[in-house]
């Protein structure tokens, strides 16, 4: 393996979704060898499913070497400017790869989700599956209008939206593919094998999983994506 080297040949691109406005980082070609990470997902520790976890599928812990190759990039090339951040710090990375059925899906499992209320938090998912497994999607909640979670609305929210799941009886359980009773769509990022995508970590998002095109437990062959978490934030700032 090469250490899993960011390639030279990376194009970034950002847009916008929502009302919010909140930028979202595309980077497309992002390691040189992509195949090495694909490699070790299939020789490194065993996938399990996480019981603490809400993710649908099965996770085993990221290659450090790697994780620190793309913080470094990140940091480097700026790519945390569009979030007016630079000081970049990892808190976690894992490979994942849905394989929950949508009848077995938790309520919580149909739903957009957000994975911190924290502004100075951000998420990357680096696809190292095929486009048919699906991308990443972002919404924005009807009834209260919240296309992002801080800290002070979490409770209203959860109340509010445990009340709308619990009323609604129209769908059997399934994975979120577009706007629903309660959520509407406000930007999409399809899924392109070695591209990764960057935003805030409370925007409400959720993966565009496709269980009709596979749910295949075999890195090779089901929607494997590596998941990092970042702190980031501008060194000259106050707060």
């Amino acid at each position: 393996m090469d250490g899993y080297s960011i390639s030279e040949h990376a194009e970034v691109q950002s847009f916008h979704v929502g009302h919010g406005k909140e930028p979202v980082v595309v980077i497309d070609n992002l390691l040189e060898h992509p195949q090495d990470l694909v490699q070790y997902a299939l020789e490194g520790p065993c996938f399990e499913q996480q019981s603490q976890d809400f993710y649908p599928g099965i996770r085993q812990a990221g290659p450090q070497k790697y994780a620190q190759k793309v913080r470094r990039s990140l940091e480097e090339n700026r790519y945390f400017a569009v979030f007016e951040a630079s000081k970049v710090d990892t808190i976690s990375c894992v490979l994942s790869i849905a394989t929950v059925p949508p009848a077995k899906l938790r309520p919580i499992q149909t739903v957009p989700h957000f994975d911190s209320c924290c502004n100075d938090s951000y998420a990357m998912v680096h696809y190292l599956c095929a486009q048919h497994h699906g991308g990443t999607s972002f919404y924005r909640h009807k009834s209260t209008g919240l296309e992002k979670v801080q800290q002070h609305q979490l409770g209203g929210y959860m109340r509010t939206l445990k009340a709308e799941l619990m009323a609604d009886t129209s769908h059997a359980p399934a994975y979120i593919h577009g706007d629903t009773n309660q959520f509407e769509r406000i930007g999409t990022v399809p899924a392109k094998f070695n591209r990764a995508v960057i935003y805030r970590c409370s925007l409400l998002h959720s993966g565009d999983i496709q269980p009709d095109l596979g749910l295949a437990r075999d890195p090779r062959k089901g929607r494997l994506t590596a998941n990092l978490l970042f702190t980031a934030a501008d060194p000259s700032s106050t707060h």
